[in-house]
């Protein structure tokens, strides 16, 4: 039996292949792949992923084919409660059913309870960077300018 390949990274280092830094990169910005760096190059991330906060509890898990996500995927709070659950079309687009105005992702609050007027946002996880980043969080590649 084949044993499966999963790739850790923490979520900091991901960070900095997000849509913002692509022209630092070389990457078009409109090229919505996932990207991560080996020897400081973007490469297409693919396979099986999980990403850590860099306390080492885990921030999300899933599949990349050809740098899209795909699949089913899930996020968590750093206390280990379920954030985020749902799936992705393989074009990296979330999976909303037939109904493309419906939206089927499962979003959960820190207890863990399902939050049911959650507003569709497809950029929760780049906005998520933002909010850990005004917590504690300061990533090490970040220039700090205070």
């Amino acid at each position: 039996m084949e044993e499966l390949s999963v790739t850790r990274q923490n979520w900091s280092e991901n960070i900095q292949v997000q849509f913002d830094n692509r022209e630092l990169l070389n990457l078009d910005k409109g090229d919505l792949r996932n990207y991560y760096l080996v020897n400081g190059k973007p490469e297409l991330k693919d396979g099986s992923w999980l990403y850590l906060f860099d306390s080492g509890e885990i921030f999300g898990k899933g599949t990349y084919e050809k740098g899209f996500r795909v699949g089913a995927w899930q996020f968590f709070h750093e206390n280990g409660v379920m954030a985020q659950r749902g799936f992705y079309k393989s074009d990296g687009s979330r999976f909303h059913g037939e109904d493309e105005d419906a939206y089927l992702w499962k979003i959960y609050n820190e207890e863990g309870v399902e939050v049911e007027d959650q507003d569709y946002n497809e950029n929760w996880i780049e906005e998520s960077e933002e909010i850990l980043d005004t917590r504690k969080k300061r990533w090490s590649w970040i220039d700090d300018e205070n």
